[in-house]
């Protein structure tokens, strides 16, 4: 299993430094400025092809128009894998946790030490900056990094907050 360390790093670092809107005009902005391809828009969302090096090499981009915002426009987060997806198997936990060891390093050195919540899979590091909240985080198989609307992110807190 292997990671984009560079390319997340890249990604962290442009994110930092975008001029996020917030809107569906964002996405071809930030995919050309790392030189992605946008593959397909939806209703809801889009799909990205990126240039990092893992086995599945895409980002997909969620819409609001839900509870989040009543403006279609609204983007919520890019969410992008940024290591391979493990194969199945009692050691594929193990081996994600390092590789997300490993991308947090990286990271950090582009944007500063991070916030840390939970332990083991449910680990998620992550840097707020005005414009952008940037996450780094795994699941049972793989590492994915999601840029999020700060707006957004503010709105899952305060519905957590209120028990939804």
């Amino acid at each position: 299993m292997q990671a984009d360390l560079e390319g997340a790093a890249q990604i962290a670092r442009t994110a930092a430094g975008f001029d996020w809107t917030w809107t569906r005009d964002d996405v071809e902005r930030f995919a050309s400025e790392l030189g992605w391809h946008v593959a397909e828009v939806r209703e809801l969302g889009a799909t990205l092809t990126t240039n990092l090096s893992v086995d599945r090499p895409v980002v997909n981009v969620h819409f609001g128009g839900n509870y989040f915002s009543a403006a279609d426009e609204a983007v919520e987060d890019f969410s992008i894998y940024v290591s391979d997806v493990a194969p199945t198997g009692d050691a594929a936990p193990i081996e994600v946790l390092a590789v997300l060891s490993d991308l947090a390093t990286r990271v950090e050195v582009e944007l500063g030490e991070s916030e840390l919540d939970g332990a083991d899979l449910d680990s998620m590091f992550r840097w707020d900056f005005d414009r952008v909240v940037v996450t780094l985080s795994a699941t049972r198989y793989a590492v994915r990094l999601k840029l999020i609307n700060p707006e957004y992110q503010n709105w899952l807190g305060s519905a957590a907050d209120d028990d939804y």
